[in-house]
């Protein structure tokens, strides 16, 4: 590693070449702004998402920084975009929130043209970040809809990236209820109907610590030991407040919480995010009622897409376990749309 990393120097490569921009925590308000101004906003770039994954992964490596950046031209903000780097071992790597790393989120209507050079000198930032913590290659990925590739992945491709495709679950929340629930898989109606007898249902939109605690309780329980930080279940609670999340709680006869599940939410998109039931009851209707509930919660809200979640199959080139692909075969009982995930694997030159 030639440099060392820190916040400085990652501004100062920022500034050398020639991008304008802002750490999303110096200007917060900014972000949001852009975020309002946006055609479509991904869960992935809100805030609250954003300072989650943060505090996640301050976790799980030795060493994280977030350099999540708001992106402006002409002294105005157009862009923002998720970034971060963090070591495990010995081992430096780029990414955005916990994954690979994703395109800047621009305003809409801003010129093709100034998109076009604000992407290239983003691109600029990850190969010299990526020279020199000796990171041979770096990975983004993009979802695929009825737009096609975006300027993002062209660019990307034309740096010489390989590329594996993967699938990503959704519902089109723009079709009546009547629609979607007859897209629904066949044997799931009769598990609905079902588990609306069985349970009762809630749909926690605000503050509620008492009953946030109870679902965070019941997740430790399930997994039998501790997953993550206290801090982290924090700010998915604060998401809630903030309106950019919710909790779907089920209840049984005597009031015990059975099973919830959290789930981000944009102006645009919802986002499946965690879930917990009670093991003892997995012969009865849980995650789907939970999924049904979230549906209609985004329906209401005027949500645009639901992202469930990927969809493997036995084939990938990562070859999914066998829990991942009864997990992904389930979601799909509920998506009305799949589409291409794209992974881009780029030299670094």
């Amino acid at each position: 590693m030639q440099e060392n990393i820190s916040v400085s120097y990652i501004l100062n490569v920022i500034s050398k070449v020639g991008l304008l921009a802002e750490c999303i925590n110096e200007s917060p308000d900014e972000w949001d702004a852009v975020l309002e101004n946006c055609e479509y906003v991904p869960v992935m770039y809100l805030s609250s998402f954003i300072n989650y994954q943060a505090e996640y992964m301050t976790g799980a490596v030795d060493e994280h920084l977030d350099m999540s950046l708001i992106i402006y031209h002409d002294r105005k903000p157009v862009a923002v975009w998720p970034l971060c780097i963090y070591r495990r071992k010995s081992v430096w790597k780029l990414g955005s929130n916990a994954g690979q790393i994703c395109s800047p989120l621009f305003i809409k209507d801003l010129a093709e043209k100034t998109q076009k050079k604000v992407i290239d000198k983003c691109l600029s930032i990850i190969e010299i970040l990526s020279r020199n913590i000796g990171q041979m290659s770096w990975q983004s990925t993009e979802v695929i809809d009825a737009k096609g590739a975006g300027l993002w992945h062209r660019k990307i491709m034309d740096k010489g990236a390989s590329i594996t495709v993967s699938h990503e679950l959704y519902v089109d929340l723009s079709k009546s209820l009547e629609e979607i629930r007859n897209n629904i898989r066949k044997s799931y109606k009769s598990l609905l109907t079902l588990g609306d007898r069985l349970w009762r249902i809630d749909v926690i939109d605000q503050d509620n610590p008492k009953v946030f605690n109870e679902f965070r309780e019941l997740h430790y329980r399930v997994a039998g030991r501790v997953t993550r930080s206290l801090s982290t279940w924090k700010l998915q609670e604060e998401a809630i407040a903030q309106k950019q999340a919710f909790l779907i709680t089920l209840r049984d006869e005597q009031g015990n919480l059975v099973g919830g599940g959290l789930f981000y939410i944009s102006a645009s998109e919802g986002l499946y995010a965690v879930a917990a039931y009670n093991r003892e009851l997995f012969d009865k209707p849980l995650g789907h009622i939970v999924q049904m509930r979230a549906i209609e919660t985004m329906k209401k809200l005027g949500i645009r897409w639901y992202k469930i979640g990927a969809r493997p199959y036995a084939g990938d080139v990562l070859e999914p376990t066998l829990k991942e692909l009864s997990i992904g075969k389930f979601k799909e009982g509920f998506a009305t749309h799949v589409y291409f995930c794209t992974q881009l694997d780029c030299p670094v030159k």
